[in-house]
């Protein structure tokens, strides 16, 4: 303790195994898939924890999975013409197809043909998507994969009346709000589907109902 104490105030950093009140920085643990890389911390209270996260994150990320990082980067100029929403729906069909699974193993060129068929292929109009979730239990950590996954990528999302529902913690920052009453929900989905936007409404009034007014799931 005295010499964690010298060395804190000599602006030493300072760890010590066991000891995470006397320390002023933590080692975490590092799942490293050049050029990704993951840290995990537990500040200092549960070093085991730590090693079993990585151990999962490392089962979870083949070890190629840098490649996939290297390829992205590598066509971010041939998208950048693109609208965001499509750059970004791009980018998500390479990282979760078979396409993105042929570039971890080292295949790149299926991947440069698919992209360069979609960059000189106008996109359908009206080619956005819609998905209707029920907001009722309001906690994001009991949505359904498939629905968290929406809300997550979503473009628009049209919440319901009132309270703001907890789940929108995980839609991205960037992601357009609208508020709207329940009879105008349809002609604002189309609007922003019309664009290619994928758009989501949450809704408290039951899925069945929702679709009575017009919005199928």
């Amino acid at each position: 303790m005295r010499l964690a104490t010298i060395a804190r105030d000599a602006g030493i950093p300072v760890n010590v195994p066991d000891c995470p009140h006397l320390c002023s920085f933590y080692l975490g643990a590092i799942v490293e898939r050049d050029p990704v890389t993951v840290a995990i911390s537990t500040s200092g209270f549960s070093p085991v924890l730590a090693q079993r996260l990585r151990a999962r994150l490392e089962d979870m990320l083949p070890t190629g999975y840098g490649r996939l990082a290297t390829y992205l980067n590598r066509i971010r100029h041939r998208l950048r013409h693109l609208p965001a929403a499509r750059r970004r729906g791009l980018q998500h069909q390479i990282i979760e197809s078979d396409i993105g699974a042929r570039i971890i193993d080292g295949d790149s060129v299926q991947a440069d043909s698919w992209v360069i068929a979609r960059l000189t292929t106008q996109p359908a109009s009206g080619s956005g998507r819609l998905r209707v979730i029920e907001s009722g239990h309001d906690d994001p950590d009991h949505l359904p994969r498939p629905a968290a996954e929406a809300i997550r990528n979503a473009d628009v999302i049209i919440p319901p009346q009132g309270r703001p529902p907890a789940m929108l913690s995980i839609a991205r920052r960037e992601v357009e709000l609208l508020a709207a009453a329940p009879k105008a929900r349809r002609k604002l989905a189309d609007e922003r589907l019309a664009r290619g936007l994928d758009v989501v409404i949450l809704t408290n009034d039951g899925i069945d109902r929702t679709a009575r007014a017009g919005i199928s799931a």
